[in-house]
């Protein structure tokens, strides 16, 4: 579901759109900084909504939230798990290559690095 809302919203990012993706990604980097996991999740989920909302589907966004929500958990576990591991540059390289394609409104880039 979020690769098709990749591929519908890409084409709309705007420089209103890129300027979310922008102050999302700093956001990301100050969870980081913090070593906060919910903080990290929060931002990356407000930096991929900038883009799927842009899709102009209410239906696919809600049930990407769903999916999000439900899976909370599981995904707190991963990015703590990158923490002890000190793999954190992974986690912004991931984030930073999205901004990067939704930028340039490069799809596979974007994709990839979701």
């Amino acid at each position: 579901m979020e690769s098709q809302a990749v591929k519908l919203g890409i084409g709309q990012c705007d420089g209103v759109c890129v300027k979310e993706l922008e102050e999302k990604l700093q956001q990301i980097q100050q969870a980081l900084d913090a070593q906060d996991p919910a903080g990290f999740l929060d931002a990356e989920e407000a930096m991929l909504t900038c883009v799927f909302e842009r899709a102009g589907n209410q239906t696919l966004m809600s049930f990407i939230r769903t999916l999000w929500a439900r899976s909370r958990y599981y995904k707190m576990v991963g990015v703590k798990d990158v923490f002890e591991t000190g793999n954190v540059a992974l986690l912004y390289d991931e984030a930073a290559q999205f901004v990067a394609g939704a930028t340039t409104q490069d799809e596979n880039m974007a994709l990839d690095a979701l």
